[in-house]
């Protein structure tokens, strides 16, 4: 495979990491360590409104990217053989 073609295993793992990628901004935007992430994640009522606006922002806009900019496995030209994807 050259460095634009990704498998199918590729696809969904970075899909999955998706989560990870929502509360690694979750906690760099609102200052928090993981200890807080694990606090609020049971507390939600203990998060202050400024914050959990902020937070509402961070996975709208990392939903929305996806959404909008999907990864997509295209076939590639016979020549070349393997898969593309796009979108990341």
């Amino acid at each position: 495979m050259n460095e634009n073609t990704i498998s199918l295993s590729q696809v969904l793992t970075q899909l999955r990491l998706l989560p990870a990628s929502i509360e690694a901004q979750i906690c760099m935007r609102c200052e928090w360590d993981d200890e807080d992430l694990a606090f609020y994640a049971d507390r939600t009522a203990a998060i202050p409104d400024e914050q959990k606006e902020l937070i509402n922002q961070i996975i709208s806009a990392e939903l929305l990217q996806r959404f909008l900019s999907p990864p997509r496995i295209h076939s590639a030209p016979a020549e070349k053989g393997g898969v593309l994807i796009t979108g990341l």
